[in-house]
């Protein structure tokens, strides 16, 4: 803020890194509107700068995971396969028994277990698309158990 004010002294001020330049005598409704823009261009800033700090942690160079058994290897191939993509990934894989009949995976109160009431499944590939996302659920076929993929839009 200045009293003397010349266009060389404001392209000074920007030249400085002043974000505004004010001079008097001042419209107090601009003054408040002023400071008040500032303040939230500030918040902007700082988490435009935090948002891309986490960015470059998550994206930055190779992440070292420890899993040198075979049977993690086709899971760490998925993960390297689906990082890049612009979508959340939730990975879960069991070795349990896996899928006994695939083809009801998703069929609505179909159901393997003696007390089952076969809506879990329907109801979750329900959920997650009315998200935008899609689930996946197959048999390991370098072993037993199953793997279920879940993507969900980043927006």
């Amino acid at each position: 803020m200045t009293a003397w004010s010349s266009i060389e002294l404001a392209v000074e001020a920007m030249r400085r890194s002043a974000r505004d330049f004010v001079q008097k005598p001042w419209d107090n409704e601009r003054l408040v509107a002023t400071v008040r823009t500032q303040i939230e261009l500030g918040r902007a800033l700082r988490q435009s700068q935090r948002l891309q700090a986490e960015n470059e942690l998550l994206r930055g160079g190779d992440v070292e995971m420890i899993a040198d058994s075979d049977a993690m290897q086709p899971v760490i191939e998925m993960v390297n396969r689906v990082a890049p993509s612009p979508s959340n990934v939730l990975i879960i894989t069991d070795n349990g028994p896996g899928l006994a009949n695939t083809a009801n995976l998703f069929v609505p109160f179909f159901t393997t277990k003696p007390k089952g009431s076969g809506i879990g499944l329907a109801l979750s590939r329900q959920i997650v698309e009315q998200h935008g996302g899609h689930l996946d659920l197959k048999n390991r076929p370098e072993t037993a158990g199953c793997l279920a993929t879940v993507r969900l839009p980043l927006n």
